[in-house]
Formats: structure tokens, sequence, C-alpha cells
């Protein structure tokens, strides 16, 4: 026997607080009913669906399809013994009626519903046993490609047809027995008539009572009886008994289109289930008062509301769409168990599947998808979760929802690079892969995983891209690595002839090994000895006439020491002043003055004078020869008795009368080397020049008609 698909929904009741069972089984079907003494729904299939033109057994309360029994061509309307010893089952695929028994499991009789000469066979819209009769039933016929459908009320005793029935055309589409008295009511739900009727039973057949307009109006509306009440799946409730029957009230569903109701035998309420578009909901009524008590919207169903009936007491449930049967009970589960699903099981190819498996230790297994087993395969993205159930069928809280996404296979990647390459034995060349925004990870044709690889061994080297959820998409082009007979020559080592360390404008020779046919330096030079002039780390490779290189050698580090500027020189009176402050050695016509390495040197006699520089051990060239005469010592009254102390000087100069000290000078001129002036002082006998830079600068000092009293260089030092 094959297995019907079914879903599970725990809903809850945010009035009566109870936990709403919901079990969905997934199976094409025509209608449903329940058998009492079996506690068990009988439903009937197509033949377009599993276990096609059957009458099939469900356990409502784990929702599994139990048993089914061949019936016939398009097995549909189903109806129950008051004793429930027989089914009867209307065919839709032939003008025929089955008589299954319950007990037994077997189909007692197939009889003929009899045919019109014009509008042909005759077919069951409705049937329902006659009270207290268990092999005598009433069917409501149709035809089969007309409108109006109807053809008449029939009663049937063991298959055959009384003499009387009612009129076709406009008649009882669907009929109902009262429970208060008996009788045998329809209601045409085919024209705008939509007469209520009272069906007489007699030995001789049925006969049309009285006809009621108005009390219910609908296509498509079905009946259905409790107690004193005929109930109609629109919401009208008509009242039977008195004479005539009358309205009652009716209830305001949530949805004008097409439902299904059932009276509950037990309690004060009438159930409905409606549906608007992909929405489909229970309504609960007060019978009473007609008013709304709940309605609960059920997800994850489809296909048009059929049937609605009770299966039981304590509001168990089940109704019919042409594409599921779906079960309801208010119940609450023993299992204390918590369900946990591995969220690791997330991942998947498109066009592939992935597998989800539960934990061990339960005796049954609900899947959102509507499997039964412990792990299940899904080939679509989205959540799924699991449940279980107590020995009466009661769901568990469902498990922590795991998500599945499917990646799309990442595009195929390409090797930079020659599709053929050549290397030496002992060499190895590494293979890069390009990368694109699909790919998370690599995997190549020897099972390494990064975007580049080392490659020593020939051999055809390929890559493919892979997803997050390890989907391996197509391989790339292949790249063959061809191993050569000639081993790569040993690491070379660099001879150094010369120092590490000179000055600039020397140099030094770096030699590599001879007796190769190449050489390669980092410098691009290509001999064997390279002479080197500039700070850098330098390396070499050597070849051999097959073009087999070594790895570099072990790299040596030049480090060329810059020469100091060419110093030049300056003089005030006998002072003379180096351009370079520090490193500094003086000449007397070519020979160096011992201990004359300052900045400033006073000359004591007349000749030639130059500098030289060193830094780092790097002298510069030698200044220019500065000639020098030397200057004997002035009378005081030559500059008018006005000397400028100290010189040189760091931060402040001092000038003043020798024969007047603190006596102020009226102007006071600073002149930079170029001759432009950087300042003038009035009124003072003092200047600061702490803010200039070091160098010489000329002393101007002026009168108060302009006239110049003194001109003198100083030398501002650090």
């Amino acid at each position: 026997m094959k297995n019907f698909i079914f879903t599970f929904l725990i809903l809850f009741n945010a009035i009566t607080l109870m936990s709403q069972d919901v079990k969905i089984i997934n199976v094409l079907n025509n209608d449903l009913i329940y058998v009492p003494i079996e506690d068990k729904i009988y439903i009937t299939t197509p033949s377009s669906g599993s276990n096609g033109n059957s009458l099939c057994i469900v356990n409502p309360y784990f929702g599994n399809i139990e048993q089914c029994f061949f019936i016939g061509s398009e097995p549909n309307k189903l109806a129950i013994s008051d004793d429930a010893s027989y089914l009867y089952i209307g065919l839709n695929g032939a003008p025929e009626v089955v008589k299954f028994n319950i007990p037994t499991k077997t189909v007692e009789a197939t009889f003929y519903l009899g045919e019109d000469p014009f509008l042909g066979q005759y077919y069951a819209e409705d049937i329902e046993v006659l009270p207290g009769q268990p092999n005598s039933i009433a069917v409501a016929r149709r035809n089969s490609g007309f409108s109006p459908k109807h053809e008449g009320v029939a009663i049937y005793d063991n298959g055959t047809i009384r003499p009387n029935t009612t009129q076709g055309h406009t008649g009882s589409n669907s009929i109902t027995f009262s429970e208060h008295n008996g009788s045998l009511y329809g209601y045409n739900n085919e024209t705008t008539e939509f007469g209520f009727r009272d069906i007489v039973i007699n030995p001789q057949g049925a006969t049309e009572g009285n006809v009621t307009s108005g009390l219910i109006s609908g296509f498509g509306d079905v009946i259905e009886n409790q107690g004193e009440f005929i109930y109609s799946s629109k919401g009208e409730v008509v009242n039977v008994t008195n004479t005539a029957p009358s309205l009652a009230g009716s209830f305001s569903l949530n949805t004008n289109t097409r439902a299904a109701v059932e009276p509950a035998p037990d309690s004060n309420v009438v159930y409905f289930i409606t549906n608007a578009g992909n929405s489909y909901y229970l309504e609960t009524f007060n019978k009473t008062t007609f008013n709304n008590i709940d309605v609960i919207e059920l997800p994850k169903i489809s296909g048009d509301v059929r049937s609605l009936i009770n299966w039981g007491n304590n509001g168990k449930l089940a109704f019919n769409t042409n594409e599921a049967v779906v079960i309801m009970r208010n119940c609450t589960s023993l299992v204390t168990d918590t369900l946990v699903l591995d969220p690791s099981q997330t991942g998947g190819c498109w066009g592939e599947s992935v597998e989800i498996t539960a934990p061990m230790g339960f005796d049954n297994y609900y899947w959102s998808t509507g499997d039964t087993t412990q792990s299940i395969t899904v080939d679509e993205a989205g959540e799924y979760f699991f449940t279980t159930a107590d020995s009466l069928g009661c769901l568990s809280v469902p498990s922590n929802s795991v998500t599945v996404e499917f990646d799309f296979f990442p595009s195929t990647p390409f090797i930079f690079g020659d599709s053929d390459i050549e290397i030496c034995q002992g060499e190895s060349i590494t293979l890069t892969a390009s990368n694109s925004s699909s790919i998370d990870s690599y995997l190549w044709s020897n099972g390494e995983t990064t975007s580049d690889i080392e490659v020593s061994i020939g051999g055809t080297y390929s890559v493919s891209g892979v997803s997050a959820n390890g989907c391996v998409g197509n391989e790339s082009s292949p790249v063959t690595v061809t191993v050569l007979n000639d081993t790569i020559p040993d690491q070379p080592a660099i001879n150094v002839f010369g120092e590490l360390e000179f000055c600039q404008g020397e140099s030094t020779v770096l030699s590599a090994p001879e007796g190769y046919d190449n050489y390669t330096w980092s410098n691009g030079q290509t001999t064997q000895d390279i002479e080197v002039f500039n700070t850098d780390f330098y390396s070499v490779q050597v070849g051999n006439a097959t073009g087999c290189v070594s790895i570099p050698s072990e790299q040596v580090f030049i480090n060329v020491v810059p020469t100091p500027n060419q110093p030049f020189i300056q003089s005030n009176g006998n002072v003379l002043a180096s351009s370079s402050p520090m490193g500094n050695q003086w000449f007397f016509n070519g020979t160096p003055i011992v201990g004359a390495t300052q900045q400033f040197y006073t000359a004591t006699e007349s000749g030639f004078y130059s500098v030289q520089v060193t830094i780092n051990g790097c002298p510069s060239i030698i200044s220019n020869i500065f000639n020098h005469t030397f200057v004997s010592v002035e009378n005081p009254d030559n500059k008018k008795g006005i000397v400028i102390y100290p010189n040189p000087a760091v931060n402040t100069l001092n000038i003043e009368y020798l024969n007047n000290q603190g006596h102020n000078m009226p102007f006071v001129e600073l002149f930079d080397a170029t001759g432009k002036m950087i300042n003038r002082f009035a009124d003072t006998n003092q200047i600061e020049i702490n803010n200039i830079p070091q160098g010489m600068y000329l002393i101007r000092i002026k009168d108060h008609d302009g006239s110049i009293m003194n001109s003198e260089m100083v030398y501002k030092i650090e």
C-alpha cells in the first residue's frame, strides 16, 4: 500500500486556551465520513490520485492511511447506516451506488440508478440512509452534462428503486434526515428558486411536500441536521419543529465563499470551515445566540472545501478539500521531551537534495513536509521542523526549525598562465585559480582546496569552484605540467670583493659562482660579476642551458653612505666660518690645522684657507681655496668706540659704546647673507637673535640723521 503524505499544525486558541492538534493528509479525495464503531474516518479517492478509485480508512489520531479497498470508477459521495453496518458510495464514473459491508470490509452489492431516455443515466449527487433501515437509501440524482442537473429524489431498497420519485429539474440537490421527526428535507442549490423542501417517504417511494423559498439562499449550499434544526453551509438555521419550517437565525461567516458546516453533537456550538483565496478558517459559533466564539486560520491547506464532520465528541473535527483531508481535535500531548534538530543540516545545491535527520528515540515522526520517517530528503529551500505524538496521537510541541538554503553552482574558474608548463626536477610552480563572488573555496584535481597550489609533480591539473554549501562547479580547462630530466642548480652563494658599506662614489664587486650558462641578478644584470654603486639587497639565480634555474641566493645588503656637500667659507674679520655645522677639518696652505674641527676658525695669519667635511666616515670635496688677509686689531675710535659682542652669538647680541656703557644705539639694522634686511631696531643696545637660523649676518648701526656709525659681520650659531 502506498503511503500518503501528511503535514501537521499546532494552533493555539486564544479564547479556549486549548492546543489545537491539526493533521493534514495531502491526498486527492472526494468525500469523507466517520464510522463510530471503529473510531475511523473513511474517504473516497479519485482515479487520478494514489490508491485511486478506492475507499480508504484513515486513523484520525495519527493521521495515516491504514487500508484501501477498490470500489469502482470515481467513487464520490458517502453515506452510513445508523447501525454502522453499511457504507453507500455513489460513483461519478458510473451510474451506480456501491454497498460496502463495514464489518467484513467487502463490497456487498452494486446497483444501477436508472436513466432518462433523453437526459441519459443518473448519478448520485447526495445520499442518505433511511433511519432504522440500513438496506434502504434516498438518492438525490443528477444527470451528466445538462443544466439544471437535478433528476429527483429516489428510494432504493437493496438496490431496487421504489416507483415514486420527486420531480426533476427544480428539486433537492442536497438532502438530510431530521433527528427531530425523522423526515427527509431537501434544498435546491442549483437555481434561484432556492426552495427548502419537505420530502414524504412511503412504501411507494418519495414525493415532494411543502416547498418554502427564501429560508436558505445560495448556490452550492448544502444542509446538515441536528436536533430540531437544519443548518446550511452558508450560515442559515431552519427550525423544523412546526408544520411550516421557519428561519431560526443565521451565522455571520468570515467569508462568502463556499463553506462546510457541522453542528457539535455534545456542545452548544456549530463549526464552519470557510476559505477566502488561499486562507482557510475554522469558525465556531454559539448555537443559541448565533454569536461568533472564535476564528482560527488554518495554513498549509489547498483545494476546494467540501465536507465537515465530527469524529466523536470534544471538538474532534475533520474536513476535506479535493486535495487534502484535515483532522482536528483539542489535544494536549503527554510528550515532555524537547525536540531538537541539528541546525547545521542546512546546505544544498540547486537540483540536488538535502537530508535532514531527527534524533532517535521516538515512536513516530511528523515532519512539516508530511513525511513520517526519522530522516527526510528535501529539494526546496525553506524552514523544516518535526514533532512526535504520544500514545493517543496528540502532537508534541514542534522542534526548532532548520532553514535549508540551496546554492547555485559556482562559475567555472580558469588557471592563470600557460596551459603547458615545463619545470625542472626539484623545481615547483604556483598555479593560481581565478576568483569570483560565487566561489567560496576551491577543489583542485589533486585534492587541494586553496586558490593557489604549488606543483612539483608532472601531470594535468584543473580546478573547480566550491560554494559555501559545498556545491562543486564545473572543472576549469586543464594545465599540463611536464617535469624535465634536468635538475635545477643548487642555490648559489655571492662572493663580495670590497666593502659591504662604503661612501657614495665608491663601489663593490659581487660575484656569482662560475660554470653556469646564465645569471640573473635581482637588479636585472646578467653577468657573473656585477659592480654595485647603490644601497640595496642583492641576490642572484644561476641557470643551465636547458633553462633550469636555481632558487635565489641569500641576499647581500649593500649600504652606500652619502657624501657630504662641498662646503664653502665666509669670513668676518679674522673669523672664518664653514657652511657645515659639523664634521669640519680646516686647512692652511693645504695642510690640516691640528685641532681645527669646529664650524668657526679664527685666522692668525694671512694665507690660503680651506675646509673639508667628513660625516659617517665619508669626506666631502674640499672647499674652494679662501685667500684670507689677516686683519690687525683696530683702534676703537675708528668705529666711534662701538663694540658688538659676543661674536659668534647664540641668543643675544650686545651693542655698546666703549666709553659710555648703557647708552642706547639710535638705530640697529639686521641683514642676512643676501643683503636682505630681516629686522630694524630703535633705541636699543641689545637685540635677540634666537629666532633666526644659524648663519652669517650683517649688523649696521645708524645715527639719528641716517649716517652709518658702524657695520660688522656676526655669526649666529646654535
